[in-house]
């Protein structure tokens, strides 16, 4: 992987790498270039074809070689966000932030404030953040005008889908709403197929969260035509329950069950492990699951039934669509 390296020779150890989106990667590694051990770091925005210039993120010119970690601290936050350690996203994450602060870079500064109000995600998404202080979203409200200042599209929107996860986990369907509609809308024109697809779904649930079952399953049905050409099997899991809550809302048991032992077995073969995240998001506003109305006799074979469906089958069953007009996908499932 291209690191923008100088040319003179150097000794290079501990790369880490994280994704921000299609095409957006971060690299931080350490070299001697300077004649100590410093950590530097680069991004990509199109997917490698061009970088830029090697920072250096440390300022170790004497003393000892190891000087400070938080040039990495971006990499070990993303670690801790998905294992939900918050306490440790939030040190990590806060020590990434500072650092941008003192280099002054913005569009740093602004991924750096995203990141850490994510950190904060963690304690919303789990109910043991205030509504209040949630709503008021200081850090993504900064990050926010510095995208809008900087003209960064994609970031601007980044910072509308979080506002709008904010409300959706507090709670607030109608406010999640309207800030998933707005960053919908920036990221079609950023031509971001990607975040399309997860505004789609999330702007989704908070529809189907106020019983608006026919407008979202249309919504829903968009999000999972992207998601299966782009072959995210993550986001094609967490579709198949929007759709089952979607089809028991309008009274379709069967197809509801059907979907619901999908996306359970869809897990199992993949290892995604999100087939139970909307039933959790769903009990914000009370809407049920074929968990909760169907009976565990009937569930169960319902579930084997959808679980017996090959994957393609699934996605036409879901979609309402004969299998030979499903769109090309680049879904590899294991057996």
């Amino acid at each position: 992987m291209p690191c923008a390296p100088s040319r003179a020779m150097t000794n290079a150890i501990f790369p880490a790498a994280t994704s921000g989106g299609p095409g957006d990667f971060r690299v931080w590694w350490m070299d001697t270039r300077t004649g100590r051990w410093n950590v530097w770091y680069t991004s990509t925005t199109d997917g490698g074809a061009t970088w830029s210039p090697a920072v250096r993120l440390s300022n170790a010119v004497s003393g000892e070689p190891y000087k400070s970690r938080r040039g990495f601290a971006e990499a070990y936050g993303g670690v801790a966000y998905w294992q939900s350690d918050a306490p440790a996203a939030r040190r990590l994450y806060g020590e990434q932030l500072e650092l941008w602060r003192e280099i002054g870079d913005k569009r740093e500064i602004a991924n750096a404030l995203f990141n850490r109000a994510y950190a904060d995600m963690i304690d919303v998404m789990n109910g043991k953040a205030a509504t209040k202080e949630a709503s008021d979203a200081p850090l993504l409200n900064e990050a926010l005008e510095l995208y809008r200042e900087l003209g960064d599209v994609g970031g601007e929107a980044n910072i509308l889908w979080a506002l709008g996860s904010i409300n959706f986990f507090t709670n607030n369907a109608a406010v999640a709403e309207g800030w998933y509609l707005q960053s919908l809308e920036l990221h079609r024109s950023a031509e971001n197929r990607t975040m399309e697809a997860w505004s789609l779904h999330m702007l989704g649930l908070s529809i189907l969260g106020q019983r608006r079952f026919t407008e979202g399953l249309e919504v829903v049905r968009h999000a999972l035509r992207h998601f299966y050409e782009a072959g995210d099997v993550a986001g094609i899991t967490l579709v198949l329950d929007d759709l089952a809550i979607a089809a028991l809302g309008l009274g379709e048991t069967a197809r509801a069950g059907r979907l619901w032992g999908a996306a359970r077995h869809l897990q199992e073969r993949t290892g995604t492990g999100l087939a139970d995240y909307v039933q959790q998001t769903n009990e914000l506003f009370g809407v049920p699951t074929p968990k909760d109305l169907l009976s565990p006799e009937e569930l169960s074979v319902l579930s084997a039934e959808g679980a017996a469906m090959s994957f393609d089958e699934v996605v036409a069953y879901a979609l309402e669509v004969p299998a030979g007009e499903l769109p090309s996908s680049h879904v590899e499932v294991p057996t």
